[in-house]
């Protein structure tokens, strides 16, 4: 069941998910965005994307103007596109000069995507721009020129101290800053495989965990629970913030950073605050290749480079014939037809919502 929290339920609980990398799974860097031999629907096609609820959420949150939305640490831009229909103007930030490079690339080839969108007319008038800043200065982001900030799994690695400040400076009044994030994946029609799929990518993991950068992967895993609104009570930031507005929504958890799954056995109602995508095996291969943690590990034990196959594939490899055992003992498990190079994966998602006075 998909939690919804305001202010009021979130005292406890405050202590008080880039997307993927553009790197196949043998580390060759993907074509620019720019390239026009780029097949960006094929990339978008072949990478989790977040849902639609979660921006209905964020709209229906939303008291403020329409006139611009700010992306921190916005990558190639990817997450803010779909608020392109919503608002006159984007304005893209990232610490990154490459991402920055890739994001009018990918804005442009995006919107070739949309032909057949209801909001093609207001995508088509919307206006993008993309500059190499930080979200704790935004030296490239006026007084009062926002009506909404939004931060896609990226909130994790901000000084929320310097943040919130700047934030309060950008933002129009009734503005709302939404942060939002993906945790460790699952697969919803295989329950019984949480662990081996929580192995490459948790930071939990026995083998990997030690691997993750931190405290960075465990914001993530435990869906921003861990960022603090502006405090209420603080005179100064009740000036500023309409803390009672402050919201909560969350995948549910069964403990700090692990999704409860119960729904996928038919013990709870259908948690439905979710990404999900159906994803090659050789995709998801290629996944667990690009953890930051993978590729720690492997320089730390630069011995298992050279083997073939190497120690990811063998476990993709086991992973997938597991699948494909409960798919024949189980047709259950497989509702929706797959073949057998395909499994469905779903992420937990949390989002964090608060309004400007």
């Amino acid at each position: 069941m998909m939690l919804v929290r305001s202010r009021a339920a979130l005292s406890s609980l405050q202590r008080t998910a880039p997307a993927l990398p553009a790197w196949n799974r043998r580390g060759v860097k993907m074509a620019t965005f720019s390239d026009p031999n780029f097949d960006f629907k094929g990339y978008l096609d072949n990478r989790p994307r977040y849902p639609d609820i979660l921006y209905n959420k964020i709209l229906a949150f939303h008291r403020g103007g329409h006139g611009a939305v700010l992306d921190l640490g916005c990558g190639p831009g990817l997450s803010v596109f779909p608020l392109s229909a919503h608002f006159d103007r984007i304005i893209g930030t990232d610490p990154s000069e490459g991402m920055i490079r890739e994001a009018q690339g990918a804005w442009s080839a995006w919107k070739q995507t949309q032909r057949d969108s209801p909001h093609l007319a207001q995508i088509e008038r919307t206006k993008a721009e993309f500059s190499v800043d930080s979200a704790e200065e935004l030296r490239t982001v006026q007084d009062a020129s926002v009506d909404l900030v939004v931060a896609a799994t990226a909130a994790h690695w901000f000084d929320m101290d310097k943040v919130w400040p700047q934030l309060s400076r950008v933002l129009r009044p009734k503005g709302t800053v939404a942060f939002w994030c993906y945790g460790a994946n699952y697969l919803p029609a295989h329950p019984s495989l949480l662990a081996p799929m929580c192995e490459f990518m948790c930071s939990q993991s026995a083998k990997m965990g030690p691997y993750w950068p931190q405290p960075g992967r465990a914001i993530n895993e435990n869906l921003l629970l861990d960022i603090a609104f502006p405090t209420r009570g603080d005179g100064a930031a009740e000036a500023v913030w309409d803390t009672s507005s402050a919201t909560r929504v969350t995948h549910k958890l069964v403990k700090p950073g692990l999704a409860d799954i119960a729904w996928t056995r038919g013990e709870a109602p259908e948690e439905t605050f979710r990404m999900e995508h159906v994803k090659s095996f050789d995709s998801l291969n290629g996944y667990f290749h690009s953890s930051s943690a993978a590729m720690r590990y492997l320089n730390k034990h630069p011995e298992l480079k050279v083997e073939k196959p190497d120690m990811i594939d063998r476990h993709v490899d086991t992973l997938r014939a597991d699948i494909l055992a409960q798919r024949r003992d189980d047709p259950r498990t497989n509702k929706e037809g797959l073949d057998d190079d395909h499994v469905r994966m779903a992420w937990p998602l949390g989002l964090m919502m608060v309004r400007k006075r």
